[in-house]
């Protein structure tokens, strides 16, 4: 008696490696599958982009927040390249690069930020924010003086003025000893008063002393 052949089932697709070579790749979507409408079901919202980020609609890299970090990284080398390009005015500094061979515009950003780090830990702070508050100015109005305009004469005169009450009104009310981190605010606020790029010693002047003296004067001085 012969008996039949066994009957070998069929490999499962899944573990059959011929099938496994001829099947397209898998695909992944982090993008939600479109609603679908049942039968008397009411149909879901239709879904909006911009209420989830498709990661995978971006390749690796270019995300929306790679361009915005890009775009600061412009902004901020063309602000270096431009402080560069002023300090480039003086001698003494292009010498010290020639000289050392580290860049000019790093060395006075290192020393900008050793300066902010002292006032910031109130580090000989008062006698700093007082240096950068007449350094700066000082050297501004001598040149003013040297020059026949009377714009630059009354801007400086308007910081002088401005200044000096601000330094009255700091030492009435003991601002130091209430006010946090006082002399971090104050070097701020001096720089914002008397760099020529901001000049909010006019903002300060407008807005607060001249109205409150300008009845003690002829308003045809102004």
């Amino acid at each position: 008696m012969t008996l039949p052949a066994p009957t070998v089932p069929p490999t499962p697709t899944h573990l059959n490696p011929a099938a496994l070579a001829a099947a397209p790749p898998p695909s992944f979507s982090l993008c939600p599958p479109p609603a679908l409408a049942l039968p008397g079901r009411i149909p879901a919202a239709p879904f909006h982009p911009h209420l989830l980020l498709d990661l995978h609609c971006f390749p690796l890299g270019t995300a929306p927040h790679g361009s915005a970090i890009m775009s600061f990284q412009d902004r901020a080398q063309h602000q270096i390249s431009q402080l560069d390009k002023e300090l480039g005015k003086y001698e003494v500094l292009n010498n010290f690069e020639r000289q050392t061979s580290v860049p000019k515009v790093y060395v006075v950003l290192g020393l900008a930020a050793l300066y902010f780090f002292l006032i910031f830990f109130n580090i000989a702070g008062e006698f700093l924010v007082n240096t950068a508050g007449f350094v700066l100015p000082a050297y501004y109005s001598l040149e003013a003086l040297f020059t026949s305009q009377k714009a630059d004469d009354s801007q400086w005169l308007t910081y002088w003025v401005t200044y000096a009450f601000l330094t009255v009104f700091e030492s009435a009310v003991n601002a130091v000893y209430w006010f946090p981190f006082y002399y971090t605010f104050k070097f701020v606020l001096v720089l914002w008063m008397a760099l020529p790029q901001t000049a909010g010693a006019q903002i300060v002047f407008r807005s607060l002393l001249q109205p409150l003296f300008a009845r003690f004067f002829n308003a045809s001085s102004y």
